[in-house]
């Protein structure tokens, strides 16, 4: 990847009301990801590491950090809930999931559109699914919409927990530099992540499938599911 062997790290403060009036800054972050730098973002959720989906040298550095199993597809996040449709297939049901929880702690798995298939393939595989999320956060928001989509993972190294606090953030962006060869910058915003991460929902069959409980609770999906 470019910069190959020359790890750096900075870091970008975008308070909540201010985020979407520092062009600056995010021209800035344009650059670092297409010269394939890795984001480590605040979300509602947990800390999230992404990169451009696109990029193939961007993907397999966050590859070999995290230790994720080859093949394993990585989630998109996207600024807003009304752009879903642009990248994937929703059946009714999903529509209304999206309407009623996004932005907000919900991972919609849906069938890619064609397009969106072929320009995301180093980040999603060759599959026909993705994990869509669209996070809450008003910095992360302000930060998609100025970007573009992202690579949404949770900052941790694969099977551990993943940090909570920006204490533990530097941590884990320590480590990630300590490994050589990667650039890392870091925006962060208030509040911190909550600790819970987001509900998954696969949305590709007839019938929603929920793979993994989250922030969205069965209390309030209950009425979506099958019984």
């Amino acid at each position: 990847m470019p910069g190959h062997g020359n790890s750096s790290a900075e870091t970008s403060t975008a308070e909540q009301a201010g985020a979407d009036k520092q062009p600056g800054t995010y021209l800035g972050l344009l650059e670092h990801l297409a010269q394939g730098g890795l984001l480590l973002y605040v979300t509602e959720t947990v800390w999230g590491l992404g990169c451009d989906p696109t990029s193939t040298e961007a993907v397999e550095a966050i590859r070999r950090a995290k230790g994720t199993p080859e093949g394993q597809p990585y989630s998109i996040a996207i600024a807003d809930p009304g752009e879903l449709e642009e990248y994937v297939i929703l059946s009714p049901l999903a529509r209304e999931l999206a309407d009623t929880f996004l932005p907000g702690p919900l991972t919609l798995i849906a069938t890619l559109q064609d397009p969106s298939r072929k320009s995301w393939e180093p980040a999603v595989g060759t599959g026909r699914a993705v994990g869509l999320r669209c996070p809450s956060h008003p910095v992360t928001q302000a930060l998609l919409a100025q970007v573009g989509p992202l690579v949404s993972t949770s900052a941790n190294y694969h099977g551990s927990a993943p940090p909570t606090t920006i204490q533990q953030l530097a941590e884990f962006s320590a480590s990630l530099l300590a490994t050589g060869g990667v650039r890392v910058r870091t925006v962060n915003g208030t509040p911190e992540p909550r600790g819970r991460p987001s509900t998954v929902i696969d949305v590709t069959g007839q019938k929603p499938k929920v793979l993994r409980w989250g922030a969205v609770g069965p209390r309030k999906l209950g009425g979506y599911l099958p019984g």
